[in-house]
């Protein structure tokens, strides 16, 4: 049995769902097949909410299967290798006094299947459900998760939840084709032993005969897959949709000490393969691997929202320490409302179209070795030969570079805090192509240390006078809620209020999605005063504190 320690992590979920399960219960309402959760999933800042695999609720057994516990019920299956009545002649479904041995490898639509005692070799299980009949593929609970030796999933409209694969034997994958399927509330635990070759805990992809989509990747814990501290590259990570998968939602997972990044897609070659798109990554805890929380290598509109990203300095070799990373001319790639700290660079983007920074709020980001170089460490956010691009309300503390712009690109840099440069070498704003950028509705906590192309400018209204740039410039502190505690709300009498701009980049994002990202990091709606506020956090009279808690940290898990 599988025991998490900080139940923190995992019990909201399954609060709701039985607070749910017993609501529907009372009201008598279709829990045949399936029902809903009374309250619809709330998706991360630009992120679509998922057609299927989020809300729905498991049926009750007492009305599924009412054979239970002492005959089959069709539709039913009950699976329990440690049980002594367990056996598999004569016994297609298995039910609580009589289990299954194995599991069965495939199932109707409106199945229903438990699984418990373990552990179980590698399986693959094929669903046939339907968006009417989903199929349910279960442990017992999150605090008994049944453990199956690598698990793939294909087909179409099933949820499979709490369900841990250790990894002994195989990894978790969606394989094709696989639509419509959700894998949440499980855990994918690895034996944190060196790992080589081209991995992943669990992978997302289709294949060359064809896309993998609409899948859900949701409130798993993935941790431990290789060895996080080794000093050498290798490509072994958490969560990869790499190749023909087209919209699929990773969401609110936590993971960590992974032998490569948290997250990635696509990959930096791909033959006869197309790249992902309309990838969703929000809300999720990423920290201590051996390269990035989350690494973007080509693929189109790929969505990154309020995730926590911290403790990337653990790099050998070519790995950069990046919070998140884009390369590979991947196109149209947002960075929204995600927090980072202790990292190489918060957000580094290079030889990609269409990226998009707002929202951001990145602190305690060192490692710089050049500081005359655009391109040193120790930057906030860098963009490289990004092309359109913009770097918007982002807040940056405690940082040996503020933001930028290098290799060419053409970039919109507007309504950022940039405060506490903690190197006195380094620059708050560094602009290597002085055509085509604009800079402006600016606040620094002190004389701004510019560089734009080959000249150097020590405060804001130098360079405003030598480059007609940034005439809307407050050098002043900006009055955080606890800067020293890395709260960066603003408090009643901060300058950064209704001193900002309405930045295109919102407009550009509701043309393109027709959703809105007008709102900060605590979700509150821009602008909700008289004008814009510069910086991440807008501010609200008397709104109630919703700054998010502490990412976790040293979790024990038995």
């Amino acid at each position: 049995m599988l025991k998490i320690d900080n139940i923190n992590n995992i019990g909201k979920r399954e609060i709701k769902v039985f607070f749910s399960f017993l609501l529907t219960i009372f009201f008598g309402f279709g829990l045949f097949f399936f029902s809903r959760a009374d309250a619809a999933y709330a998706p991360p800042a630009g992120i679509p909410a998922p057609i299927f695999g989020i809300n729905e609720v498991a049926p009750s057994t007492a009305i599924k299967c009412s054979s239970w516990p002492s005959a089959f019920s069709p539709e039913c299956y009950y699976i329990d290798n440690t049980s002594p009545a367990a056996t598999d002649i004569g016994n297609t479904n298995g039910y609580p006094n009589r289990p299954r041995a194995t599991i069965p490898t495939t199932y109707a639509a409106g199945s229903y299947a438990e699984v418990r005692g373990g552990p179980y070799n590698s399986i693959t299980i094929t669903f046939n459900g339907t968006s009417a009949n989903p199929i349910f593929f279960r442990g017992p609970s999150a605090l008994d998760r049944t453990t199956i030796h690598g698990v793939g999933l294909t087909g179409s409209y099933a949820i499979v939840e709490y369900i841990n694969s250790d990894l002994n034997g195989g990894n978790v994958g969606f394989l094709y084709p696989a639509s419509y399927i959700s894998f949440r509330n499980n855990t994918v635990q690895g034996t944190g032993v060196l790992l080589t070759g081209n991995q992943s805990a669990l992978s997302l992809s289709g294949g060359t005969a064809g896309h993998n989509n609409n899948l859900v990747v949701y409130n798993n814990t993935i941790w431990n897959h290789g060895q996080w501290n080794y000093n050498t590259t290798a490509d072994v990570h958490g969560i990869k949709p790499r190749n023909d998968v087209d919209e699929a939602w990773i969401l609110e997972n936590t993971i960590y000490h992974v032998q490569g990044d948290s997250i990635q897609t696509g990959e930096a070659t791909l033959v006869g393969q197309s790249y992902p798109t309309k990838i969703y990554i929000g809300k999720n805890i990423m920290y201590e691997n051996k390269e990035n929380c989350i690494d973007i290598k080509g693929g189109t509109d790929i969505i990154v929202s309020e995730n926590i990203c911290h403790d990337m300095l653990n790099a050998y070799g070519d790995d950069q320490m990046e919070g998140i990373v884009t390369h590979n001319s991947a196109n149209w790639t947002w960075y929204i409302n995600n927090t980072i700290w202790n990292s190489g660079f918060g957000i580094y983007t290079s030889g990609s179209a269409n990226q998009y920074a707002v929202g951001n709020v990145i602190y305690s980001i060192q490692g710089s070795s050049n500081p005359s170089s655009f391109y040193d460490y120790g930057t906030g956010i860098i963009f490289i030969g990004a092309n359109p691009g913009a770097i918007v309300n982002n807040t940056i503390d405690n940082t040996q570079h503020g933001y930028s712009e290098a290799g060419g690109g053409v970039v919109n840099m507007a309504n950022n805090i940039i405060s506490n440069r903690s190197l006195a070498a380094g620059y708050d704003q560094m602009i290597e192509n002085t055509t085509g950028n604009t800079l402006d509705y600016t606040l620094t906590s002190g004389n701004t240390k510019t560089r734009w192309g080959g000249g150097t400018y020590a405060t804001a209204a130098a360079f405003n006078s030598a480059t007609g740039q940034g005439a809307h410039h407050w050098e002043t502190n900006p009055l955080f809620m606890n800067t020293a505690g890395n709260d960066y709300r603003l408090t009643a009498s901060s300058p950064a209020i209704n001193n900002g701009v309405l930045a295109q980049v919102y407009a550009t994002f509701q043309n393109r999605y027709g959703i809105s990202i007008a709102r900060d990091i605590n979700g509150n709606i821009r602008p909700s005063g008289t004008a814009w506020d510069i910086g991440a956090y807008e501010y609200v009279s008397g709104a109630p504190d919703t700054t998010p808690p502490a990412a976790p940290t040293g979790l024990s898990v038995n």
